[in-house]
């Protein structure tokens, strides 16, 4: 942080000095104060922009079941929507002492269409249900760390997934199974795992990562089938 500030504060005496040469013999002394000011201003906005908050994209490792066919996810999801994210969000962080923590997002989705509905619950089209996702934010000081647990990737406002849900009666909200595996994007430019994780200590991106999204493509490829 401290070679930041440094690199930043470089940069404005170098611009200052830039800009005093600019002035000189060119412009009036009122013209150049006023540009001086500027220049002052706003490169300070964008060193405290720049400094205020760092963020980055962490993996969460979690035991989970895996299903290398979409036929599988299927018989064991209790529900199968087509849904559209909707706006509403909320990022649920605890905490435990001793830097322990875990969170979720909690978000809401509106029912395009029932493919399977076996909860027990009564589920309509146009319906509003809420969705627990696994990945959520945690902020310390000046860092945003964005946890996404097994490279969950969460919705994005306006989008449509095919979800394979199950129920959980005492919280009132739908969770996606396996955690990560039953949310599938229906526009095929949408990544179906987060990239933006930071690097192991090698410098090489976690080898499950690649055989997940193997597997997580090909579940897409025959959830789209069943779609249409």
């Amino acid at each position: 942080m401290m070679e930041d500030r440094r690199f930043h504060w470089l940069m404005i005496r170098l611009a200052l000095q830039q800009s005093i040469k600019s002035m000189k013999g060119v412009i009036g002394m009122k013209k150049g104060l006023l540009t001086l000011v500027c220049v002052i201003s706003l490169l300070m906005l964008c060193t405290c922009g720049k400094g205020a908050v760092t963020e980055v994209h962490l993996n969460a490792e979690a035991a989970a079941d895996t299903y290398t066919a979409e036929d599988d996810l299927y018989e064991a999801a209790r529900m199968v929507i087509l849904a559209e994210k909707e706006e509403s969000e909320k990022n649920v962080v605890q905490e435990f002492g001793n830097d322990a923590y875990h969170g979720y997002t909690l978000s809401k989705v509106t029912v395009k269409k029932i493919l399977k509905n076996e909860t027990g619950q009564d589920v309509a089209v146009k319906e509003s249900l809420t969705i627990i996702e696994n990945q959520f934010t945690y902020e310390s000081g000046n860092e945003k760390q964005v946890y996404h647990v097994n490279y969950y990737n969460k919705m994005m406002p306006g989008k449509e997934y095919i979800l394979y849900l199950d129920y959980s009666a005492s919280d009132k909200w739908y969770f996606i199974v396996t955690g990560m595996q039953g949310k599938i994007p229906v526009a095929d430019d949408e990544e179906l795992l987060c990239k933006d994780i930071v690097a192991d200590t090698a410098g090489e991106q976690d080898e499950g990562y690649e055989d997940l999204l193997s597997i997580q493509t090909e579940i897409r490829n025959q959830a789209i089938k069943r779609l249409d």
